[in-house]
């Protein structure tokens, strides 16, 4: 490879990763997970993770309004939520705390109520308040997260996880606001916090967005559509702006990965948009499948990409590959086939 080549490659990279930043820090809130229309809620839990154990009731109540998470302040949001609570949690220990909201959550989906989100909020007096971790937290795992089982049509049940991943400024929004300093915002703080003090409140506000939407055939891995043939809805498939016959991108898919991770892309790659021509639900992963689309034309399958290294390519591929693997697994916006 000579300079120019590299060079050239290098802008790529570069501007690769500014476009990922960016991107994704200017992602709209939107449905990380769907569920097919006319399942049924088996079973809904909040789980919020506590900074400091400050031993005080914490109730949880369904939001009653719309709120923004970079607008929302104790001003504007003017205690809109329902008085009677959802369930709640004692802030005795420092770790992880759950609330059932099965019911709350077949209620969204019976349209009885929309998903505003829930209030966390205490209300006895406390000497210290209570910190919780947000969806900002350094940590992925330690974000908020809303586990839902259901059963979809003529299925079997399954779980789906709402918890903003690394990176992601989508798919969960959270604040928390204060009864003390009225216009104060703090969208992207990464703890909220929950407090009754001198008779004002500091509670915290959680929205996880979800959608249903009609019922699809599910979504393969690659090892699925490598060994089913006949389930392609095509003959060929356009990858890195170069187009594959169905029996070669199948070949390709099946060679030894050794070292090369432009292999593990395509792979990724050609299931991921398999699913989507099937019709399954792709809001979720458009964004990544054009930007995966773009990093391969850059970087066709064959082009020795190694996983180290900090120069490695792979460092702006692998972010790409990880949420393409998890929707043809069906950990997003789209069941796994059964």
């Amino acid at each position: 490879m000579n300079d120019m080549t590299k060079r050239a490659r290098g802008f790529i990279g570069f501007f690769f990763l500014v476009a990922l930043i960016v991107g994704l820090g200017l992602q709209p809130l939107a449905a990380q997970v769907t569920i097919p229309e006319g399942s049924t809620i088996n079973s809904a839990f909040l789980n919020v993770y506590v900074g400091y154990a400050s031993n005080m009731p914490v109730t949880v109540h369904r939001i009653t309004a719309e709120w923004a998470e970079y607008v929302v302040t104790y001003a504007n949001f003017m205690n809109n939520y329902a008085s009677a609570a959802e369930g709640g949690f004692t802030t005795d220990t420092v770790g992880w705390k759950q609330v059932e909201l099965t019911s709350l959550v077949q209620a969204w989906a019976a349209g009885i109520f929309p998903n505003y989100g829930i209030a966390m909020i205490e209300s006895v007096p406390g000497l210290e308040g209570t910190p919780y971790w947000s969806s900002e937290a350094p940590d992925p795992t330690l974000r908020p997260r809303l586990v839902i089982g259901y059963t979809p049509p003529g299925g079997t049940l399954k779980y789906v996880t709402v918890q903003r991943p690394e990176g992601s400024a989508g798919y969960v929004a959270d604040s928390w606001i204060s009864g003390l300093y009225t216009t104060l915002q703090n969208g992207g703080d990464p703890n909220l916090l929950t407090w009754f003090t001198n008779g004002f409140m500091k509670y915290s506000l959680i929205r996880f967005n979800f959608a249903f939407v009609p019922f699809g055939p599910g979504t393969g891995t690659p090892g699925y559509w490598m060994n089913h043939p006949e389930a392609w809805p095509a003959n060929q498939i356009l990858i890195g702006n170069i187009i594959y016959p169905k029996a070669n991108a199948i070949a390709l898919m099946k060679m030894a990965v050794m070292k090369d991770m432009t292999y593990v892309m395509f792979a990724s790659l050609v299931a991921a948009k398999l699913n989507v021509a099937i019709g399954n639900a792709s809001g979720c992963i458009a964004e990544t499948i054009v930007t995966a689309d773009v990093w391969m034309t850059a970087y066709p399958v064959g082009s020795g990409v190694a996983a180290g290294g900090i120069s490695s390519p792979w460092r702006i591929g692998e972010p790409l590959y990880k949420m393409l693997d998890s929707y043809n697994n069906g950990l997003l916006c789209a069941p796994h086939r059964n």
